[in-house]
């Protein structure tokens, strides 16, 4: 199973399950019962008991240990830092149509999230500035590729950025102007907390929304194989693309991983584009693309290629 490095991002389980204005769609059900059902299936969640107000709505879970997890999302365009946790973290200006939601494990906060637009700034100007506000609180970048880098590059932005925290919290920023989601989380030894990973995390997604695409069909030995992903429903932190035998059972990621001859993270995509080499032997390929988490894999697409001497 791929591996990688960044600690995984817990994304919107309701703003991406239920719709784009998940408040407005809970608040126009026909009853509590109704928007109950609706938090459920968005979460996996049971016993929630859910209460909408304007621009905002939240609900509790009770947790295996007999916890209770409560959870919020508020929506707003004036939304100008993210704070909890004993932090402050200014937003720049020009975000706008903001949700944040907040986990709580008895009355202690473990994560927030935070989703935006940015339409007035460019993605490299939004990362930028988010980048001095971090570091203004103490948090330090994390460089998955222990290149030394102290921030990413303007021009070669991860499709998941992470900064660490030495008191033990992770912010992570994943997305562009046109979508991005900010994830502050409280660490326990090193992980995300198994008590927020069973409410804001469900399945990953098996099928692909979005596209893959590469430069042509057909490769000499060695030669450089350019694949064009379009990801719109975020990834699992290590889903990866890789170059497996044409011949290689379709499905499970686990058949492409026990046979790849190459592979890079889609984590690596630099504006959307990752590069494979063509293997050294004539034959016929699969570039295909898996999503994984610790336990499960699904091949979510596949491009045949020929390769020559």
């Amino acid at each position: 199973m791929k591996k990688f490095l960044i600690l995984p991002l817990i994304l919107f389980a309701l703003t991406l399950a239920a719709c784009s204005n998940p408040i407005e769609q809970l608040q126009e059900a026909a009853s509590q019962e109704l928007a109950e059902a609706v938090v459920e299936q968005a979460t996996g969640a049971d016993n929630v008991e859910f209460s909408a107000d304007d621009g905002e709505f939240s609900f509790s879970v009770d947790g295996e240990d007999g916890a209770q997890v409560d959870v919020s999302v508020e929506e707003g365009s004036d939304i100008e830092a993210i704070t909890g946790m004993g932090f402050n973290i200014p937003l720049p200006d020009g975000l706008v149509n903001g949700a944040v939601q907040r986990i709580d494990n008895d009355g202690e906060e473990m994560m927030i999230n935070a989703s935006f637009e940015a339409p007035d700034l460019t993605t490299a100007e939004l990362y930028q500035a988010m980048h001095e506000a971090l570091t203004s609180q103490g948090f330090i970048y994390f460089d998955p590729t222990n290149s030394g880098k102290t921030e990413p590059d303007a021009e070669q932005l991860q499709m998941i950025v992470a900064y660490q925290h030495a008191d033990g919290y992770q912010f992570t920023i994943m997305g562009d102007n046109t979508g991005v989601l900010f994830g502050l989380v409280r660490l326990e030894n090193g992980a995300v907390p198994e008590v927020v990973e069973d409410v804001a995390v469900g399945p990953i997604p098996t099928v692909l929304d979005g596209s893959m695409a590469l430069d042509k069909s057909s490769y000499q030995a060695g030669e450089a194989i350019v694949i064009t992903l379009a990801i719109n429903t975020p990834l699992a932190s290590d889903a990866w693309v890789g170059i497996v035998p044409a011949d290689t059972p379709h499905g499970l990621e686990a058949d492409g991983d026990a046979v790849d001859v190459t592979y890079e993270y889609v984590s690596n995509a630099v504006e959307g584009q990752v590069t494979l080499y063509a293997p050294s032997e004539a034959g016929s390929y699969d570039v295909r693309l898996f999503n994984t988490d610790a336990s499960d894999g699904v091949e979510l697409a596949s491009e045949t290629i020929t390769v020559t001497e």
